[in-house]
C-alpha cells in the first residue's frame, strides 16, 4: 500500500545497488531501487570520465532512501 512518508502502510525502499556497464564507447551506471512490495525501478545514467563519482553518489544516497517511501519523489529532492 502507498502512502504519506512515515504512515503504517508506506511502501518502503529495501535496497539500491549499482553496476557499471560498458557500452563500448563509455560507461553507464545502472541503478536498481527495490522495495519490499516486490516493485523493482531501474535507470541509467551517464557522465564521461565520472563513472565511479557517479557510482559512489549514487551509493552515499542509498543511506537515506533505504527505508524511506519511493513514491514521495519531491520530498527526496
Amino acid at each position: 500500500m502507498v502512502g504519506l512518508e512515515g504512515s503504517e502502510g508506506a511502501m518502503k525502499v529495501t535496497d539500491v545497488t549499482t553496476r557499471i556497464v560498458n557500452l563500448g564507447f563509455r560507461n553507464a551506471v545502472i541503478v536498481k531501487v527495490e522495495t519490499e512490495e516486490g516493485i523493482t525501478g531501474v535507470a541509467e545514467t551517464v557522465m564521461k570520465r565520472k563513472t565511479h563519482s557517479i557510482e559512489q553518489s549514487i551509493l552515499e544516497l542509498k543511506r537515506y532512501l533505504v527505508g524511506k517511501d519511493p513514491t514521495e519523489i519531491e520530498n527526496h529532492w
